[in-house]
């Protein structure tokens, strides 16, 4: 099922942040923020957030499956890291933006995905069977890229 975390009973909305971290228990948390993007256009992020151990302790990750996930990540695999899914509700989200989160995350922890997925050893994250998108290459600040084709002129 659907677990969403936070502090309080929830019954006062007014003191919480359109920002919910959740987990499906059916499903990792890097594969269901892949399938949220690559197949319903719905952008989140997913891992720790900087705040390891807090989510550790959240996700009640035991000590024997700490040592596991450390002895994974110094051979280099970070499929087994834990973590959770977070979204971010702005105010420009409406009513059928949630209704298709609901639809999309049914879906998802159903097993009901589109494509099958890929889930890569060095960075744990997954990404659609067979895609050739390279976010390291589109988003890389290693290489400059020029935008303007001719020089611009000097104002004095």
């Amino acid at each position: 099922g659907l677990r969403l975390y936070g502090s309080g009973d929830g019954s006062d909305g007014s003191r919480h942040l359109g920002v919910i971290p959740f987990t499906l228990a059916s499903q990792p948390h890097g594969l269901v923020a892949a399938a949220l993007s690559a197949e319903y256009g719905i952008g989140v992020r997913s891992g720790c957030f900087c705040a390891h151990p807090y989510l550790i302790r959240l996700l009640g990750v035991s000590p024997g499956e700490i040592e596991r996930v450390r002895t994974d990540m110094a051979s280099g695999d970070r499929r087994s890291v834990p973590g959770m899914v977070r979204i971010s509700f702005g105010m420009y989200n409406s009513l059928e933006d949630i209704d298709r989160l609901a639809e999309a995350l049914e879906h998802i922890a159903a097993g009901r995905l589109g494509t099958t997925y890929q889930q890569d050893r060095n960075s744990g994250a997954y990404s659609p069977e067979g895609s050739d998108i390279d976010p390291a290459a589109a988003f890389s600040i290693s290489r400059p890229r020029t935008l303007v084709t001719q020089e611009p002129e000097l104002v004095r």
